[in-house]
């Protein structure tokens, strides 16, 4: 049985709707799920006795969402671009998140399937072109996306017809993208994730990149601009940096494995080296500036599986269990 066992604090509101990403020389991408309205949502988080940190409950599918076949939800999918087979190649990795592939006590009961109707009564719009992201969950519902795109995935282009060839980056960012789609947030907003960032090297970064999270609509013309380097700074903090204010009682730690510089949960966000810095037991360094708090020292890039986890395969069968139960 599902717990609801938090409030909380969302903290990736953007003024936009329509969010970017962006990538750097070491390949990492940076996705971002906007919200719609006021950035407090109270009862906004469910944690879970399995070691997963957060879903947004407002955004969970709904029966006044999907039609039913035998115990599942049936989420349709528009594609609004690209090729048949690598559509189909979507949907494949898409319903790894379903219990139809698994005969335990793993996967949520959802399928997705490839809309016949318009884009307008679809459940998820999915477009090839531009930076990854996705909205989450039900509010990709939102007529905004009757001619926008909810889900972008420019990472298919990682995809092939034979999926050995995959690449490990398409995989994970199709199987990433699509836990949003389910109302799964970043792991790094887990309560108890801590992890010393180098925040003038993050400011920088963002700052000098293409994110759109460093962006704001100009309401005269309608176009977005980018933010002044304090602005921006603040969007990193409150959508990057900082955990969820909540008491979420998930789990003890969130699903990471920082010696080896690695994620044990698909949902978690690629890190660059340059990103963090090694902890020193008292988080203090000689040497440090305001431009780089550990000058000389990085951490480990911290990349998130290719695969689905376990843990966040048995968290989505909490929140979308059999319809028969």
């Amino acid at each position: 049985m599902m717990r609801n066992t938090c409030v909380g604090t969302a903290l990736l509101l953007l003024s936009s709707i329509d969010i970017a990403a962006s990538q750097n020389a070491d390949d990492e991408w940076i996705c971002t799920s906007p919200h719609f309205g006021d950035a407090t949502h109270e009862g906004d988080f469910v944690g879970s006795e399995i070691p997963k940190s957060a879903a947004a409950p407002s955004t969970l599918w709904r029966s006044t969402h999907y039609t039913v076949e035998g115990d599942y939800r049936i989420l349709t999918v528009h594609f609004m671009d690209g090729e048949v087979w690598r559509q189909d190649r979507v949907l494949a990795l898409a319903n790894e998140w379903s219990a139809s592939g698994y005969g335990d006590d793993r996967g949520a009961f959802v399928k997705f399937v490839r809309s016949t109707g318009p884009q307008s009564s679809s459940d998820i719009k999915v477009s090839f072109s531009g930076a990854n992201f996705s909205q989450l969950g039900s509010r990709a519902t939102h007529p905004f996306y009757n001619t926008n795109p909810s889900m972008r995935l420019s990472a298919a282009a990682g995809l092939s017809q034979d999926a050995a060839l995959d690449t490990d980056r398409a995989r994970s960012v199709v199987r990433h993208e699509f836990g949003h789609a389910l109302g799964l947030y970043h792991e790094q907003l887990h309560t108890q994730f801590r992890l010393n960032w180098n925040r003038p090297v993050m400011y920088d970064y963002y700052f000098k990149s293409d994110w759109s999270g460093c962006k704001r609509q100009d309401p005269a013309t309608g176009n977005y601009v980018k933010m002044n380097a304090k602005d921006c700074a603040e969007r990193v903090d409150a959508q990057i940096l900082t955990p969820l204010k909540s008491d979420i009682t998930a789990s003890p730690m969130p699903d990471i494995d920082i010696a080896n510089g690695r994620w044990t949960t698909v949902m978690g966000y690629p890190i660059s080296a340059s990103h963090h810095c090694p902890y020193d037991g008292q988080n203090t360094y000689a040497g440090a500036t305001a431009v780089n708090w550990c000058p000389g020292r990085t951490g480990l890039r911290i990349v998130p599986p290719a695969e689905i986890g376990d843990s966040d395969l048995r968290f989505v069968r909490e929140l979308y269990p059999s319809l028969g139960e």
